[in-house]
């Protein structure tokens, strides 16, 4: 008969050695990279890891058809990431376009070239951007025109060269969604998502509903439906009427009103008087000593000269302007002043400048056809219709614009 002792202690030390062995045989991931799994691809079940910036790893799991599939858990908000294709990874394809000083070129006005960006491992590129510069100095940027758009795994660039002899387009930037990223859905019917902020307790599901109808139903799908309620700023950029942009309206850099016809300035229209920015042109100070009022300004406007200055005066906020006759008020480069001033009530306001001449130039260009009456004002303030008659003979008529 053996001892129970013994046995227990012989079971004791098996039990023992296999936790021991256990505890050797560590749980291991190895490292891996975009350009291992390309090259040799993970296979269905195996695993590995990517180093992320910020101390961070993503897991992988090899798929059963070569692919790989990052490790989630499904009831997560999750999206798909997108990156920038490496410049290796992009072949170029051309069509009278040349490489030079770092830009693609199409040189020869009216000459249409192409460029096209294609990804080497067959990736959809979801967006772009690029630097484009239209023609050399002193011809307008405008006379050139880039058509890019997206294929699926190729960006073309059209490039049509205009007035200026040749356009490029430069540091060409392509994005693709991050392999091993599939396209990703969060599907709010079979997963509620819950957040709290200082506003309470809200759910995503009600996002949709929410923005549909912030605005009840004007979002933008046709604004000629809806009256504008504020003043729309372009931020610089130009309003085009068309994809070819043939017709544009936009700010040059001189700060002129422009528009744009087929690559030429058609309109221009010039400001030099005070800007309308805030505080661009406004009264200082106001006083009144002996019957003389004092009006201090400070004003922001090109080429100011104060003989331009003139003053309106006013009995009342809601009546009529009457602007003051040249010699009874002088203005100097920060003060108006203005003598025999009696009255008991009223209001004054500077204006500047005589807005249909001094500070406004408008020029036309290409041939300007007049089919109805062209009326001038003359030196007299009365305006004239002017007529030519049979032969070329020009002459002037007395009217009431």
């Amino acid at each position: 008969m053996k001892n129970t002792s013994t046995l227990l202690h012989f079971y004791t030390a098996i039990l023992l050695a296999v936790l021991a062995s256990t505890a050797s045989a560590a749980f291991y991931i190895p490292e891996t990279s975009w350009r291992t799994m390309q090259t040799s691809p993970l296979k269905p079940g195996e695993a590995a890891y990517i180093a992320e910036p910020r101390g961070t790893a993503t897991l992988y799991i090899g798929g059963d058809t070569g692919g790989v599939y990052r490790v989630s858990e499904p009831s997560t908000i999750i999206g798909n990431r997108i990156e920038m294709v490496p410049d290796d990874e992009l072949a170029v394809v051309t069509q009278n376009a040349v490489w030079t000083n770092g830009a693609w070129y199409v040189f020869g006005a009216g000459t249409t070239g192409t460029v096209a960006f294609v990804t080497r491992g067959g990736e959809d590129i979801l967006d772009f951007d690029f630097g484009s510069t239209g023609a050399p100095a002193g011809i307008s940027p405008e006379t050139g025109h880039i058509f890019p758009y997206c294929d699926g795994p190729q960006l073309k660039i059209e490039i049509v060269v205009g007035e200026g002899g040749w356009t490029c387009v430069s540091n060409v930037v392509c994005v693709r969604r991050a392999i091993g990223d599939k396209e990703v859905i969060n599907d709010l019917r079979t997963t509620q998502y819950i957040f709290e902020d200082e506003l309470g307790i809200w759910e995503l599901g009600d996002l949709r509903s929410w923005a549909k109808t912030l605005y009840n139903g004007n979002r933008g799908e046709d604004w000629s439906s809806y009256p504008a309620r504020k003043p729309t700023n372009m931020d610089g950029q130009p309003l085009m009427f068309a994809g070819n942009r043939r017709y544009q309206v936009y700010q040059d850099a001189d700060t002129n009103l422009v528009v744009n016809a087929g690559g030429r300035h058609a309109i221009t229209v010039a400001f030099h008087g005070a800007s309308f920015a805030p505080g661009a042109f406004r009264c200082t100070s106001f006083a009144r000593t002996n019957n003389v009022v004092y009006i201090g300004y400070t004003i922001d406007a090109d080429n100011f000269d104060p003989a331009e200055v003139g003053v309106q005066t006013c009995a009342t906020l809601n009546g009529v302007w009457d602007t003051m006759a040249a010699g009874t008020y002088t203005a100097t480069a920060d003060t108006v002043t203005i003598p025999n001033q009696s009255g008991t009530a009223g209001f004054y306001r500077l204006i500047y400048g005589d807005t249909t001449s001094n500070t406004l130039d408008i020029r036309l260009a290409g041939n300007v056809i007049i089919e109805d009456a062209l009326i001038l004002k003359g030196t007299d303030n009365k305006y004239y219709q002017i007529t030519v008659g049979a032969g070329g003979v020009i002459s002037a008529t007395e009217v009431t614009p």
